[in-house]
């Protein structure tokens, strides 16, 4: 049976020293609850009767601090919360060499006052840093596309577009494919623009993207299929839980999951597409016991 085939699998698993089984020390007694919560986004402003565009906040870190306390208050306690957009210009960040929280959710100072508060009051907080994909880039940040960024066979940049339900096509904005290539050079300017808050008590952070994507890079000079790509993720995640930091991702494909201590939007039901007559949900009879994961956010599903 479809059971029988994820014991096997499991076992597989454990045996292979791969996943291990959660204690007690591990877990709370009550059920988690995962918030992302985004930071600022840019909108179309007036100054003087001059257009202006501004950084506007969605979520502060004080908001983050007042949230838990109102559900703390109602007795939900085992709470993360996974940071969306809060640095480098909010929603549309530029690639994290370079770590600066934006001043209109509290800048700096105010993270770490988050962070200290949440260490006192023993929930998670989760900053997400996105590494496969590039949203935008800065002067003096260090991205050459050249250098950096993935090609396909034609020598083109690639580049990731959503698809957009409501007009039933692909949107005009896209995020540009980081070559797996050059996660170890990047990975080891995130660590170091993350240094300054372990005292304040940063033990995780969110690499969503590691979790689930895996692009080749044609390049001519230096290319890399997917089977490179792979290693390359895997030797990130190995290296960044080696630093100390408790990893959160999203989806959580095989080589990934062994490295991360909360996997997000995981897949636990079918397509529920005409033809789908039953939902199998593999990867929760698998991991149950030995992580923390969670399903689509229920305000997307």
């Amino acid at each position: 049976s479809y059971v029988g085939m994820a014991k096997v699998y499991r076992d597989y698993l454990e045996k292979t020293g791969q996943i291990t089984r959660l204690t007690a020390d591990d877990v709370k007694s009550d059920m988690p609850l995962y918030i992302e919560t985004l930071g600022t986004d840019v909108v179309l402003d007036t100054f003087a009767s001059v257009p202006i565009i501004v950084n506007t906040p969605l979520t502060s870190f004080d908001d983050v601090k007042t949230m838990y306390n109102e559900l703390n208050d109602a007795g939900i306690t085992n709470i993360d919360f996974r940071l969306t957009g809060y640095y480098n210009n909010g929603i549309t960040n530029t690639y994290p060499t370079k770590i600066n929280f934006e001043s209109a959710v509290g800048g700096s100072s105010g993270f770490k006052d988050l962070l200290e508060y949440a260490s006192d009051n023993d929930f998670g907080v989760y900053p997400d840093f996105d590494l496969a994909y590039v949203k935008s880039t800065a002067a003096f940040d260090g991205i050459s596309a050249k250098r950096d960024y993935s090609k396909s066979m034609d020598g083109r940049y690639m580049s990731r577009r959503e698809y957009d339900a409501a007009t039933q096509g692909f949107s005009s904005t896209y995020e540009l494919i980081m070559s797996p290539s050059r996660f170890k050079h990047f990975v080891a300017k995130l660590e170091k623009a993350l240094d300054k808050y372990d005292k304040s008590g940063l033990s995780g952070i969110s690499l969503s993207t590691l979790g689930t994507a895996l692009n080749s890079d044609f390049d001519e000079d230096d290319p890399y299929n997917r089977e490179d790509s792979k290693e390359n993720v895997v030797n990130t995640l190995s290296k960044i839980r080696e630093a100390g930091y408790s990893v959160m991702m999203d989806c959580g494909n095989a080589y990934a999951v062994r490295y991360a201590r909360h996997v997000l939007k995981v897949a636990l039901d079918s397509s529920n597409f005409t033809y789908a007559s039953e939902s199998v949900p593999m990867f929760g009879l698998i991991y149950h016991g030995y992580l923390d994961f969670a399903g689509s956010a229920t305000n997307m599903a």
